[in-house]
C-alpha cells in the first residue's frame, strides 16, 4: 500500500486521493487529515482548502479543490507548486 494512505482512511478519502493522482497532481500527505498539492492546502474530513501562505479558499470540498487545481493549472501565472 501506498505511503499516502493511512490505514483509518475511509472509501471516499481513498478516492478522492487516487483522483488527484490520475490527474497528475503530486499529492502529499502531511497528516491523516492534511494534503498538500503545491501551496494548495487541502483538509480532507472537513473539505476546507487553503492556499499558501494565508488564503483561506471561499469554497469548500473536493469539487471545489479539483475546480481550484483545474484553473491554477490552466493560468501560466498562477503556479500550483
Amino acid at each position: 500500500m501506498s505511503k499516502i494512505f493511512f490505514e483509518q482512511d475511509t472509501p471516499e478519502q481513498r478516492r478522492q486521493i487516487i483522483e488527484l493522482e490520475r490527474r497528475g497532481f503530486q499529492v502529499r500527505r502531511m497528516t491523516q487529515y492534511h494534503v498538500k498539492i503545491g501551496k494548495v492546502n487541502y483538509y480532507i474530513t472537513k473539505g476546507t482548502i487553503t492556499i499558501d501562505p494565508t488564503i483561506r479558499y471561499e469554497k469548500k470540498g473536493f469539487d471545489a479543490l479539483l475546480g481550484l487545481l483545474d484553473h491554477m493549472s490552466r493560468n501560466v501565472g498562477t503556479e500550483i507548486g
